[in-house]
């Protein structure tokens, strides 16, 4: 855990996960960037819009055996709609990423590079159609190159790819282990496997990130401290 104090008003911001370079002060909303010893003001953040979302910064869980933490909060934005990305400070170390949208839950953890030889073919055979047809910076149709249905294999799995969409952040919480800011772009590909297996994979111009889990359901998570509203029981 590190301690730094706020660049705009001084108040302290906690950096719980070693991986976090990102956080915004809950005093003042002000966006800052780790740096080595010292953090940077960059700006200021907006209030992230209301939801009715059962999770918050401080719950707590368990996957599977191991306990986690909710440390940050990303919202994402789509052309249909939104969703909360939750990173997790995990107990064993690694960056763990609960995805929340339309009811459905997805617990993943992200591949670290070196990425394991069916991984990385199969990062370079979307790169190459990203790049190829300038995905980037072409809009929601133009992902069409990308089609619904193809077959990819990450560490030993097969998956099969059922959505691609350009997404975009319109605010965070907490700490983060990347720079989300608003208005941060990426290419957002969902897969699916065997079983509850799932896989994302996000592109952005500062390159791709890797992540695989499952579906899980919130009876098993074991959720406390969870947002409380009123008339629920």
């Amino acid at each position: 855990m590190r301690l730094f104090p706020c660049p705009a008003c001084g108040a302290t911001i906690t950096f719980h996960s070693p991986v976090s370079i990102h956080a915004v002060c809950e005093f003042c909303r002000s966006t800052v960037v780790r740096r080595d010893v010292n953090v940077e003001a960059i700006g200021t953040m907006a209030g992230l819009p209301d939801d009715m979302s059962p999770f918050q910064i401080g719950s707590q869980g368990v996957f599977g055996t191991i306990p986690f933490t909710i440390i940050g909060q990303a919202k994402m934005a789509w052309k249909h709609g939104t969703w909360n990305e939750w990173f997790l400070w995990c107990d064993d170390g690694r960056r763990g990423w609960l995805a929340e949208a339309q009811g459905f839950l997805a617990l993943s953890f992200e591949l670290d590079e070196p990425w394991p030889a069916d991984v990385a073919h199969s990062i370079t055979r979307l790169k190459q159609t990203i790049e190829s047809n300038k995905l980037l910076a072409k809009t929601q149709a133009a992902l069409s190159a990308l089609p619904v249905g193809t077959v990819y294999r990450f560490s030993g799995v097969v998956f099969e790819l059922v959505d691609a969409k350009f997404s975009h952040c319109i605010g965070s919480a907490g700490e983060l282990p990347i720079a989300a800011t608003h208005g941060r772009t990426t290419i957002t590909l969902d897969f699916i496997g065997l079983g509850r297996s799932f896989a994302g994979i996000e592109f952005t111009y500062d390159g791709p990130r890797v992540f695989l889990g499952e579906y899980v359901d919130w009876d098993h998570l074991n959720i406390k401290h969870g947002r409380e509203f009123e008339g629920w029981t």
